[in-house]
């Protein structure tokens, strides 16, 4: 299960870094910077939740859930705002001609909330901590 715990923190960071480089290349319409720039720090903690565990830090798993969990929200508002918005102004055709648009969105959903279900499953310490 710990693998599957690092590879949905990798799979967060390398989206957020893919798609900061398409944003700068292609300039998609209506998509912004700050997107991605989200991601990362909470990639970033669960990195840092994984490597020392909650022993190591007071607080560290009340930060982690709470990080995943805006996440998630701020990804489902986005899906279900934009989503809808797609759909109502040019069509379902539409929506689904440019659902390519939409794949680092629910990639980050579903990575997101696995990353919370681990958060809040993990025990108390699967580690070491640093400098120990």
């Amino acid at each position: 299960m710990k693998y599957v715990d690092y590879g949905c923190a990798w799979i967060m960071l390398l989206t957020a870094a893919i798609f900061l480089v398409v944003i700068e290349m292609w300039h998609p319409r209506g998509i912004g910077f700050d997107t991605p720039l989200f991601w990362i720090p909470v990639a970033m903690i669960n990195f840092l939740r994984l490597r020392n565990g909650y022993r190591g830090f007071d607080g560290l798993r009340t930060f982690a859930i709470a990080a995943n969990l805006l996440l998630l929200v701020l990804e489902t508002i986005r899906l279900g705002e934009w989503g809808a918005w797609m759909i109502r102004n040019w069509g379902v055709y539409y929506a689904l001609a440019a659902f390519w648009l939409w794949i680092p969105y629910l990639v980050m959903f579903f990575v997101a909330a696995a990353e919370l279900g681990f958060s809040i499953l993990q025990k108390e310490a699967t580690s070491t901590p640093v400098g120990t």
